[in-house]
């Protein structure tokens, strides 16, 4: 037999064969292919050879259970996935989504004489992948407070947030009229209020003092959440639990109302409470509308309710403020004057310096601050005084002595928070004397929120004021000499506690008793 027939025989064999494999399965195949072989004589070899070479392995591709079809590179099918992916990624809307790739599974197959498609079939998955929304979850304390689009949103926010507290140069003014005085001690005692320039003898319980202040804020050195603050990687979520930012920022900043009750105690007063509570004078008066010239008594429960942020905002901010520098009081004493009579030989002249405070801040409000450095632009120059000696038994001196022995003072002259308390408060030894030689004006419980009070006229411009006495010694029109007993110190009026309250006028104007004790 020549080879040609050797060959077309084999052909024939093999193509046999193959119709029987596509046709049977199992052991009927088998039988048949080995017949065909051996019918083909001595080509069994060429045969295998044959199917080996013509036989293919692929990657059948399941989607949810449903065979989509059958490709040879996987990564065809990976690659279009990948490419779907980024697309959803990129799109504009306000909502992501993700492709659920876990849903493919790879089964793998072989098959003699196999045709494929990899891109018609790497299409088909593309549109049979079913989608997922996704987000990013805002954790505070742990606690999920939000979803949003993605960490960039999340980002955004929280930067909002700060920036919602940041100071700006325009505010400058108004943030500064904020900053409390430092570490003043408080006003313990009732004191009529003065009038709108803050210095006339009171007539009971009127007139207003303001307060007022200027700065030039730095920028803010820090800003950070007091709360621990997370971004969740991004997760499959309900399309409706997202959230626009900007609602997002303004529902964290309003945050939710924290009510919240104080019960009035003994020492109390509205800034000390202020102080303590950590809340403004402002939301004290805004929430009582019933007080009325700061008078609160023991007992009282005051509405502290306020609106607390879900995000609270520190930050430190430098700021510079210019000051004015008092001009100094120069006293020199002389007998060619009467006693009580004095003469200005130098007028003072007020100085300025710049002033660079560091304010601790929560959410925008200063709740600490530390004087960093001061520098004097102009120095202020001393009003020297001439004050006479010469003494009368009705007039005064013009030198006050201390009305307490042994005296502390509990609180000073100066605004406290847009208000003026007028005197000093002082506590000591329980016996008050005359700070000098005078007249009694008066001596009684007339006056409005002093209790029991003395007001003694040195005949020189001078008048001095005792209040809250428990116990008065002295009448109207009596004359007193310097160092005499004239009450006791008690707790009369409207008062938290036994101490003096004392005060200064000359001419009719109200003077700081630092200034002549």
């Amino acid at each position: 037999m020549n080879n040609g027939s050797r060959s077309k025989r084999i052909a024939g064999a093999v193509k046999g064969a193959a119709v029987w494999v596509k046709r049977r399965a199992g052991r009927k195949t088998a039988i048949v292919v080995c017949a065909a072989v051996v019918a083909a004589g001595g080509g069994t070899v060429l045969v295998k050879q044959h199917i080996e070479a013509h036989t293919l392995s692929y990657s059948e591709v399941w989607i949810g259970g449903e065979h989509v079809g059958d490709v040879g590179d996987r990564s065809v099918i990976e690659r279009s996935v990948a490419a779907k992916a980024a697309q959803l990624a990129q799109a504009g809307s306000d909502i992501l989504y993700e492709l659920d790739e876990g849903q493919i599974v790879y089964k793998d197959a072989e098959a003699y004489g196999k045709k494929l498609d990899d891109a018609a079939v790497a299409a088909q998955v593309g549109d049979a992948l079913k989608t997922h929304p996704t987000g990013v979850k805002l954790m505070v304390d742990g606690k999920a407070i939000a979803v949003v689009r993605d960490k960039e949103t999340a980002e955004r926010v929280l930067e909002q947030i700060k920036a919602h507290y940041a100071p700006a140069p325009a505010a400058a003014t108004a943030k500064s009229a904020k900053k409390p005085a430092a570490k003043e001690v408080r006003s313990l005692s009732f004191s009529a209020q003065a009038s709108a320039s803050g210095d006339e003898l009171p007539a009971a319980g009127s007139g207003q003092a303001a307060a007022s202040g200027k700065a030039a804020p730095a920028a803010d050195d820090s800003a950070t959440f007091e709360e621990t603050v997370a971004i969740a990687e991004p997760a499959e979520i309900d399309a409706s639990q997202i959230e626009d930012d900007e609602a997002l920022v303004k529902r964290l900043i309003a945050g939710h109302t924290v009510q919240r009750v104080y019960t009035v105690k003994a020492g109390d007063c509205i800034g000390c409470i202020a102080d303590e509570q950590q809340v403004s004078e402002d939301l004290i008066y805004q929430n009582n509308p019933w007080i009325e010239e700061d008078k609160i008594k023991i007992g009282d429960r005051l509405n502290l309710t306020v609106q607390e942020p879900l995000l609270n905002v520190r930050s430190e901010e430098t700021v510079m403020q210019t000051e004015t520098i008092d001009a100094p009081l120069e006293i020199r004493q002389t007998d060619e004057l009467k006693a009580g009579v004095s003469k200005i030989v130098r007028p003072g002249s007020a100085g300025k310096r710049i002033v660079t405070y560091k304010l601790l801040q929560r959410n925008g409000l200063v709740i600490e601050e530390e004087q960093v450095s001061t520098k004097v632009v102009t120095p202020a120059l001393s009003t020297v005084v001439l004050k006479g000696t010469k003494v009368t038994p009705s007039e005064g001196s013009g030198n006050f002595i201390w009305p307490v022995a042994g005296h502390r003072i509990t609180s000073y002259y100066g605004k406290r928070w847009g208000r003026l308390h007028k005197g000093f408060d002082m506590v000591g030894s329980s016996s008050v004397k005359a700070a000098d030689n005078g007249v009694v004006e008066l001596a009684d419980d007339s006056m409005s929120g002093y209790g029991n009070a003395i007001i003694i006229n040195h005949n020189n411009g001078y008048k001095t004021l005792y209040g809250h006495l428990s116990k008065i010694n002295v009448k109207a029109g009596q004359v007193v000499e310097q160092g005499e007993a004239i009450g006791v110190m008690g707790n009369t009026g409207h008062s938290f506690g036994t101490h003096l309250h004392f005060e200064v006028y000359l001419n009719g104007k109200l003077k700081n008793p630092a200034d002549y004790l």
